[in-house]
């Protein structure tokens, strides 16, 4: 009866690790080039014209903006919100 239980528990483990080799040798089952969706990219600069609304100065190409759309400002250092 243990041997019988035991055996259960070690083919389960057996199963388990088939699975990861041959996921590992035949890639991903579900794979359509796109693995994560992109965001569209944002327009900033002269592009779209976002000013400081403290300072006036225009956000750089290298502006990271938050996907709430706060920014802050590279030359004032102040925080503000571009969909504002």
């Amino acid at each position: 009866m243990f041997k019988m239980f035991g055996s259960f528990i070690a083919l389960a483990f057996v199963a388990v690790g088939v699975t990861f080799f041959l996921s590992a040798v035949r890639g991903p089952a579900f794979h359509d080039g796109n693995s994560l969706p992109t965001p569209p990219a944002a327009k900033l600069s002269s592009e779209a014209g976002y000013k400081c609304p403290a300072c006036g100065a225009r956000l750089g190409e290298d502006a990271d903006v938050s996907p709430k759309g706060d920014v802050k400002c590279g030359y004032c250092k102040q925080w503000f919100n571009i969909h504002a």
